[in-house]
């Protein structure tokens, strides 16, 4: 056996026909890639082109239809301002007939409470003006008008009222006239005839008949002999004239002698003088409270006897017979006639108001 290894058996030769066959179907594949390539390329471009132009078109009716969107917001809103313009001139006129209402309804409850109250303020001065004019009495009356007064400072609702500033002007000038007389204290004067009155049946007797017999004129004389029944018939004869004779020293004054009826008499007349004086004393009469107390000095000087008690109570007459009941008084007529002139206004009645158009 040799040791040399054998010889590889030599590669068969290709054939250069195959190198070109290989090498035409290589440029067969590249140019059918080409080509395929070339129609893609082509293709894409024109779907490319197609897209571009459905996104122009597809741009231009957006465009077209945010133009008409923004077009329609536009109208839309126009329309929303018109209508929101409309309801709001509507509600402004509602709210200005609201207004007007709510004005009318506290005109008409300013008025009633106003009507009200001139009504009051009327009867309070038609009262002050009768105890102005009827009983003199100053005093009640300046309460009374005071108090009218007061009642017509709170009329809110009549402030703006020409005739209700002249009423109150009015009254204000009636009301300083009577501050400014000096009021008659009728009660203490009422007073003061009333203890007089309760006092007089306390003043000194009157003198009256005196009737000194031990035997009286009916008994029948009892003698025994016709000396001693003309004796007792002589004493009755010379008692009995001291009923009709009474001897005074010339110093003392003179007074009527009378009986226990004519004493009671006087004391009821003098009651009666006092008493009218005391009513010419209310209702303001000045002459027939002068007059009446004149008749009661009169009495009291002729009918009773002179002492300390008599003489003070003829100064507490004389005290009261001083008193002026004759004042000139201011006449509340005037005020009387603009109140009730304001109130017969204010109790007219009053247009309703109009209804509000419907939204």
């Amino acid at each position: 056996m040799s040791d040399t290894a054998p010889l590889p058996a030599p590669e068969p030769k290709r054939s250069l026909m195959g190198y070109w066959v290989l090498l035409l179907v290589f440029m067969l594949v590249l140019g059918a890639m080409a080509v395929g390539v070339a129609n893609v390329r082509h293709q894409l471009k024109s779907e490319i082109k197609e897209i571009e132009h459905k996104l122009a078109d597809l741009g231009r009716d957006q465009g077209q239809r945010y133009d008409d969107v923004v077009e329609d917001l536009e109208k839309a809103r126009y329309r929303l301002e018109n209508n929101l313009n409309s309801h709001q001139g509507r509600l402004s006129d509602i709210d200005q007939r609201l207004e007007e209402h709510h004005k009318r309804l506290q005109s008409v409850t300013s008025r009633s409470l106003d009507e009200r109250l001139l009504t009051e303020a009327l009867l309070l001065l038609k009262q002050s003006n009768q105890r102005l004019q009827l009983e003199k009495d100053i005093l009640s009356a300046t309460t009374l008008l005071t108090e009218v007064e007061k009642m017509l400072s709170t009329a809110t609702g009549l402030a703006a009222n020409t005739e209700f500033m002249s009423l109150r002007q009015t009254i204000n000038r009636d009301l300083t006239a009577l501050k400014l007389l000096k009021p008659i204290d009728k009660e203490g004067l009422y007073l003061q005839l009333n203890s007089l009155i309760d006092l007089a049946p306390q003043l000194p007797q009157k003198p009256k008949f005196e009737s000194t017999l031990d035997v009286q004129a009916d008994e029948p004389l009892a003698t025994s002999g016709w000396r001693e029944w003309l004796s007792e018939a002589w004493l009755r004869a010379k008692n009995g004239l001291h009923n009709y004779i009474r001897l005074e020293t010339r110093s003392e004054k003179i007074k009527p002698l009378l009986t226990e009826e004519s004493s009671q008499l006087i004391e009821l007349t003098l009651r009666l003088v006092l008493e009218q004086a005391q009513v010419a004393l209310l209702q303001g009469r000045q002459g027939v409270y002068t007059t009446s107390l004149n008749k009661a000095d009169d009495l009291l000087s002729q009918y009773y006897w002179d002492s300390a008690s008599l003489s003070q109570y003829r100064t507490t007459l004389q005290q009261v017979r001083e008193a002026n009941l004759s004042q000139d008084l201011p006449s509340l007529s005037e005020s009387i006639t603009l109140l009730q002139r304001l109130s017969e206004q204010q109790a007219a009645p009053v247009a309703a108001p109009s209804e509000a158009p419907a939204l």
